[in-house]
């Protein structure tokens, strides 16, 4: 199962143990609409978690004895779909006079796991910037009772500063991760939207001739694992 983790999630190990040869990944940007849609090129903690989901999925499916024959190697057995069972993150102010409030709106699945954020704060000219990842935003700041405006971090989550504000400029560091929740029925809604190149005919029929949501993705994660498998 090894050559299937490594393929699925582009060589990207994960932190629980799974051993794995990320120089047998080879893109084919033929499956890349596909790939896209199974494992999500984003963070390596969501990847991680999307192959394993779809490692589990196949694992209980009538396609497990098929990948377990072709790819038996399995040197991980950790469970790390149960980590991260709800969001979890660490406020840092290099100011202590304030306290950092992090507050959660968003609506539906993250399309994200794990981030880093770093904001810096202007008092004086009343601004704050917002960096991840290379992007910067940059948003007023209002202070009303000590409480400043909610200030967007991505995707719903928001921080706010309590507390009387220095004169001089200071940071906060906020590390943020999101609970890993996706569903199959989320997987196939998506998988609805594009066109499937089909490694064979028997994929193609396991896939269209089943209601069940596990069979349709394991066929779907099998599908793409031949593909990736057979790339020169």
């Amino acid at each position: 199962m090894n050559n299937f983790w490594t393929y699925l999630s582009r060589g990207t190990s994960s932190t629980a143990g799974r051993a794995i040869e990320s120089s047998l990944y080879k893109e084919d940007s033929n499956l890349a609409e596909l790939h896209a849609v199974l494992v999500p090129d984003r963070d390596t903690l969501y990847k991680v978690y999307c192959t394993e989901q779809l490692l589990q999925t196949v694992l209980t499916s009538s396609f497990k004895d098929e990948l377990l024959s072709d790819d038996p190697t399995n040197t991980y057995e950790y469970p790390i779909l149960t980590e991260v069972i709800e969001d979890t993150y660490t406020a840092v102010s290099s100011y202590s006079g304030v306290e950092v409030l992090i507050t959660n709106e968003k609506s539906g699945s993250a399309s994200w796991m794990q981030r880093n954020f770093t904001v810096a704060v202007e008092p004086a000219s009343s601004y704050v910037s917002v960096t991840y990842e290379g992007i910067t935003n940059i948003y007023e700041l209002t202070m009303t009772d000590n409480l400043s405006n909610k200030l967007l971090l991505s995707d719903g989550i928001y921080l706010r500063i309590r507390g009387t504000l220095p004169a001089s400029s200071f940071i906060i560091g906020v590390s943020y991760t999101n609970a890993f929740r996706r569903t199959l029925n989320n997987i196939l809604n998506k998988v609805d939207t594009i066109s499937i190149p089909w490694y064979n005919e028997t994929y193609r029929d396991a896939y269209r001739t089943t209601d069940f949501p596990v069979k349709k993705v394991a066929t779907l994660a099998m599908n793409l694992y031949r593909f990736l498998k057979d790339v020169d």
